[in-house]
């Protein structure tokens, strides 16, 4: 038994057609919305500021037991702990 064969031993296959979600644009042109920054903004970029003037929000949880006894055996400020006691 021949499997996948058809019609006299060649093999017939179908065309595969993938569909692809078109990428969302921005139109052309735009500059960063920072005072005083003229940087020209990518198309593919959907902010209105560029990286560098980007506004990033830092999430700081709001339970601490998730950091419980992190640095607890270290005093503030003791950089030489930080660095695993390694000279230097």
């Amino acid at each position: 038994m021949r499997s996948g064969l058809s019609d006299g031993g060649r093999v017939v296959a179908e065309r595969l057609v993938t569909w692809r979600r078109p990428v969302e644009t921005e139109p052309a042109g735009r500059e960063c919305a920072d005072p005083g920054c003229s940087t020209l903004l990518s198309i593919y970029n959907s902010s209105d500021r560029c990286a560098l003037h980007r506004r990033f929000v830092t999430i700081i949880p709001r339970s601490t037991s998730a950091m419980a006894g992190v640095g607890a055996d270290r005093p503030e400020g003791d950089r030489a702990s930080a660095r695993g006691r390694a000279g230097g």
